[in-house]
């Protein structure tokens, strides 16, 4: 027989942060609107690169005349 008990006190903390992202930061100078303007701009700027990533494969394939099956993995470019 399997006996558990919830741990209501985590329980309300899991309630609690339902639905939100946690920010964590080393940075204890930054307010936490800093925080999460940076983790934004962060966000922004990793767009920025799968969006190029993607330009550059296509013109490789352009130049090189190549023919893919499918389009690449965020692993493989």
């Amino acid at each position: 027989m399997v006996r558990w008990e919830p741990n209501k006190e985590i329980r309300a903390w899991e309630n609690l942060i339902d639905g939100k992202l946690l920010l964590e930061t080393t940075n204890r100078t930054m307010s936490p609107e800093e925080v999460v303007h940076q983790y934004k701009e962060l966000q922004e700027i990793e767009r920025c690169f799968r969006t190029l990533k993607r330009a550059l494969w296509i013109y490789v394939l352009c130049i090189t005349g190549w023919t893919v099956a499918s389009e690449p993995t965020s692993s493989s470019v």
